[in-house]
């Protein structure tokens, strides 16, 4: 079994890739990246990695055009953030649900 130390940097670096994959197209990949991702960060119980794989699912969605599960994953991802006190991903995340807002009409 891995060490939690490991397991996180492993779900940081599934996080990263999935981020290559969305730039590259790969939507398949990259979900399942971002998934994985999000398996460990839950396994390990690590409040800021979920919020920033969330963060990350849910403006990947937005570029798929899936608006609703864009802001699921980005409203999950600004409560973890308000709990962990993490005043930066708390402002990027309200940044995007209010960019997405603003493409809504």
């Amino acid at each position: 079994a891995l060490r939690r130390e490991d397991s996180r940097g492993k779900a940081a670096t599934l996080n990263y890739l999935a981020l290559v994959y969305v730039r590259l197209g790969d939507q398949v990949q990259a979900l399942e990246s971002f998934k994985q991702a999000l398996s460990i960060r839950f396994e390990t119980n690590d409040q800021r990695g979920i919020a920033e794989t969330m963060q990350g699912m849910g403006w990947y969605y937005f570029i798929l055009g899936d608006t609703v599960n864009a802001l699921e994953y980005l409203n999950q991802s600004l409560s973890l953030a308000k709990k962990a006190e993490d005043l930066n991903r708390e402002a990027t995340v309200a940044d995007r649900l209010q960019m997405i807002w603003a493409s809504l009409g």
